[in-house]
């Protein structure tokens, strides 16, 4: 009999969660209507259904976690500077280059490190075909602001310069505020 119980109270959890995904406001009495049905001879106090995590919570905690993580500007930010590609084909990771980005936005400023570029892709600056190289950049998503490996890679991989120093100093050109 016990095993049944249990199986019975891991069935009921179960449902619960899912209930309250789709109706959290009824939750908690469809809760207390299921148990007094499965287990008749307890009674269920309104305490059980009190201790029952709620969704809102947990993704509360999930955003605090990725608003601390992954720190970025609002709209009004200023790339303050950009570090030279840091050639990473000596290290762990599937990624070939490495940049630092440092910005500013009003009071608030920060730093971030994108890796781009991936070891087994040949990019414009090691093939120089030009076809290739619009045929990739039309595929290519992501590159739309300076926080994303995307944008290196069509500026500086897949830029109209064969070389990565003078792909870079154009990009700097055109982003960096002084």
């Amino acid at each position: 009999m016990g095993k049944n119980l249990y199986e019975s109270i891991i069935h009921l959890i179960n449902i619960s969660f899912v209930i309250m995904i789709a109706n959290p406001t009824q939750s908690d009495e469809f809760i207390k209507s299921i148990l007094n049905k499965t287990l008749p001879n307890q009674a269920v106090s309104s305490d059980a259904t009190k201790s029952v995590p709620t969704i809102d919570k947990k993704s509360k905690k999930i955003a605090k976690k990725k608003s601390k993580k992954y720190s970025t500007p609002d709209e009004n930010y200023k790339i303050i500077s950009i570090s030279f590609p840091e050639d990473l084909a000596n290290k762990k990771g599937n990624k070939r280059f490495k940049v630092t980005v440092h910005w500013k936005s009003g009071d608030k400023g920060g730093r971030r490190d994108i890796k781009f570029g991936d070891k087994d892709v040949q990019e414009f600056i090691d093939h120089g075909d030009t076809t290739k190289r619009d045929n990739a950049v039309r595929r290519m998503t992501g590159y739309d602001t300076p926080f994303k490996p995307g944008y290196y890679r069509l500026h500086l991989l897949n830029s109209n310069q064969r070389d990565l120093k003078a792909a870079y100093q154009q990009l700097i050109k055109n982003v960096v505020c002084s």
